[in-house]
């Protein structure tokens, strides 16, 4: 009798094992196919990136581009505006407005050392224009690099 109460006991606690490893298994799952669909979001934002039609600056969507799944676009109709604001040193730099509340201040150069500002007016509203763009076409974060700021030949 004692031996039947033994292996009850056994099977029973095998039987929580089991359950306990299919939970875990299932959990690992569903968190792959999280990682899988942020990794597909971000490649397909990655790639939106990588285009540049006429040798212009502004990124643009790519004729033969595929999306796995169609990604929401928060920034098409919403309100987005610049302001170009004074800095230190007589320098400009330029808020992004969006929907009426400041989203993005930046008093200095984006992506150099120190606070530095534009030297111009017309070189701050090219960036937060670039910057505009970048958000309207859904690129977040919407940072800027040394080659595009390059191309803008805002840096002299």
């Amino acid at each position: 009798m004692k031996i039947n109460h033994i292996l009850m006991a056994i099977l029973s606690i095998l039987v929580i094992i089991v359950f306990v490893l299919y939970f875990v298994i299932n959990l690992r799952t569903i968190e792959l196919d999280k990682k899988i669909n942020e990794f597909k979001h971000l490649q397909d934002s990655l790639h939106n990136i990588g285009s540049f039609q006429n040798n212009s600056i502004l990124p643009t969507i790519p004729n033969n581009a595929t999306q796995q799944a169609p990604v929401d676009n928060p920034y098409k109709n919403a309100e987005i505006k610049s302001e170009i604001i004074k800095t230190q040193g007589n320098t400009y730099g330029y808020d992004i407005i969006l929907n009426g509340s400041v989203f993005i201040h930046q008093p200095n150069i984006p992506g150099l050392p120190g606070n530095k500002g534009f030297s111009s007016i017309d070189k701050a509203e090219k960036v937060a224009d670039f910057v505009i763009n970048k958000i309207r076409n859904n690129i977040m974060p919407p940072s800027i690099t040394m080659d595009e700021l390059n191309k803008l030949n805002v840096l002299k």
